[in-house]
């Protein structure tokens, strides 16, 4: 608002995914002409009702999860070239220790209603191969959203845009 921005391309990937669904619920999407969401689950732990969640995450497991998180997670299923991967540690982009509180809230929050009420047309994008949660959890969002597609990276884990940056910018 303060920049006077319009039709604005909201982009998230993993938690930016639910953080541009949580501006939608907040902030509606007059502004926005679009979202595109990155290998990310509208619902983060597994119940009886939704299997489509982090691997592995239900409400028993929740809090050492959330203490334990990444613990050894690896997001690749076709690493990037050497030079990517240390560009990237030379600038860690946050300290996971110092962003618990976020990540708790990320697991317990459930953008479901949210994807379903969307006004503005959504791309979801999803590594085939993720390790992180079914690429299915994706196609669940294209297929809820008002005005949804789904984009399937054959070749990629949880970060398309480092194992498949080529294809991914043509689709993004």
């Amino acid at each position: 608002t303060a920049l006077e921005l319009k039709d604005v391309l909201l982009v998230g990937s993993s938690m930016g995914a639910n953080v541009a669904l949580a501006y939608a619920e907040l902030f509606g999407t007059a502004q926005l002409r679009g979202l595109v969401l990155v290998d990310q689950t509208p619902k983060m732990i597994n119940d009886d009702e939704w299997q489509l969640g982090y691997r592995g995450l239900t409400w028993d497991n929740a809090e050492a999860w959330i203490r334990d998180f990444p613990a050894g997670l690896n997001p690749f299923h076709r690493p990037p070239p050497a030079e990517v991967l240390a560009a990237i540690a030379e600038e860690p982009a946050f300290s996971v220790d110092d962003t618990r509180a976020l990540l708790r809230d990320h697991a317990y929050a459930d953008w479901r209603d949210v994807v379903a009420r969307l006004a503005v047309p959504v791309t979801a994008m999803a590594g085939r191969h993720s390790p992180v949660w079914p690429w299915e959890s994706s196609a669940w969002m294209a297929d809820n959203a008002p005005d949804g597609r789904l984009v399937v990276f054959e070749e990629s884990g949880h970060v398309p845009m480092l194992e498949e940056p080529e294809r991914f910018n043509a689709k993004l």
